[in-house]
């Protein structure tokens, strides 16, 4: 299911992709993350790389443990939105950088990324 690089810790990059899912609006807050067997399963890892991975959020205060019920998503409106901030800073952060790396000036990012914008836009009209 998901492709692990070898930039940082499995058990952060599950963390990531959680945090990616609660934004997009695929985990909602109040919501039960799936088990601990189930996640590994899906993305084919150790349950203990899972279990460090959901204390990770739950230390964030992003989810809870509730004894004899599961773990579930945050229902405090804004802890999700410091996550949503959190997750787009670093994804804006990450792509400016890469583009730095390119020769790309501050003026041809945004030019680049209006354009892709733009193409985006018109490939959804014509859907």
């Amino acid at each position: 299911m998901n492709e692990f690089n070898d930039t940082a810790p499995i058990y952060l990059q599950i963390t990531d992709i959680i945090k990616k899912r609660i934004i997009a609006g695929e985990l909602k807050p109040g919501e039960q993350l799936p088990s601990v067997r189930q996640t590994a399963e899906d993305m084919k890892v150790n349950p203990n790389t899972v279990i460090r991975s959901y204390a990770e959020l739950e230390r964030e205060g992003i989810a809870e443990k509730r004894r004899g019920m599961g773990t579930f998503i945050s229902e405090n409106a804004a802890v999700i939105e410091n996550v949503r901030n959190e997750v787009s800073h670093k994804l804006v952060s990450d792509f400016v950088s890469g583009m730095d790396e390119c020769g790309f000036s501050a003026a041809d990012i945004i030019a680049l990324v209006q354009k892709h914008i733009e193409m985006r836009t018109e490939q959804q009209e014509n859907v």
